[in-house]
């Protein structure tokens, strides 16, 4: 079996993940008051729901560490830079098809328009790069699965106060808002915004440079030397 293979069995028999996948964002889409009014929080929400799959599917490669499973990987015919992006595709496809869907299903809902539902799928998507990569630089940082967790919940909780989750972005302080501008969040936050606001403005498609050069300096820093 292939390390792509193993990692998409491995997270389909995480119970935990499967909800966090599949259902959760469904629930979050028949709550109308998320999704109708001034604000539509249901946008953020969902960014954060992408964040918090993201950190629970690339948990395979810290239990390989703490397993020492990754001694013995690489001990095969296989190379760190095939391990990682392996690993790191089979966390990302079900947060793609899941985009897909959730916006889908938005769409016939709330009556979004196609130029609409494609952009924000995009966003959503550089968001998920962004958020995959995120959590295995984040993974990287620690030798225990309790620590690891542990301040996950407390980066997520900040991170989505200062990135516009729980608060529109306009209503913050300016030093806040430059430290959101610190993590992709911000960016997927302003990239909606925009879109929603002025539709496939400039200022749209500079939150998706942005996240992807975030995903860029994440990846880089979640090395070899990091890993084992």
């Amino acid at each position: 079996m292939s390390i792509f293979k193993f990692a998409l069995v491995r997270n389909a028999r995480n119970r935990t993940s499967l909800i966090v996948i599949c259902i959760i964002p469904v629930v979050l889409l028949f709550i109308p008051a998320l999704w109708e009014g001034a604000w539509q929080q249901g946008f953020y929400l969902y960014a954060l729901q992408i964040m918090i799959g993201s950190f629970m599917l690339a948990r395979g490669i810290l239990n390989d560490r703490i397993d020492k499973m990754i001694y013995r990987i690489l001990s095969g015919p296989i190379s760190m830079y095939n391990y990682l992006i392996q690993n790191l595709l089979a966390y990302l496809l079900p947060l793609l098809v899941q985009i897909v869907v959730v916006v889908t299903i938005g769409a016939l809902l709330y009556g979004w328009n196609v130029i609409f539902s494609f952009a924000l799928i995009l966003c959503y998507t550089v968001f998920a790069i962004a958020s995959v990569a995120m959590s295995f630089a984040w993974s990287c940082l620690f030798k225990d699965k309790y620590a690891n967790i542990s301040a996950f919940v407390l980066l997520t909780t900040l991170v989505g106060f200062i990135g516009g989750f729980w608060l529109p972005v306009a209503l913050l302080p300016d030093y806040v808002r430059f430290l959101g501008m610190l993590f992709p969040a911000y960016w997927v936050s302003s990239g909606i915004y925009k879109l929603s606001t002025y539709g496939l403005a400039m200022e749209y498609w500079l939150s998706l440079v942005a996240m992807l050069l975030f995903s860029a300096v994440y990846l880089l820093y979640g090395g070899k030397r990091r890993i084992i």
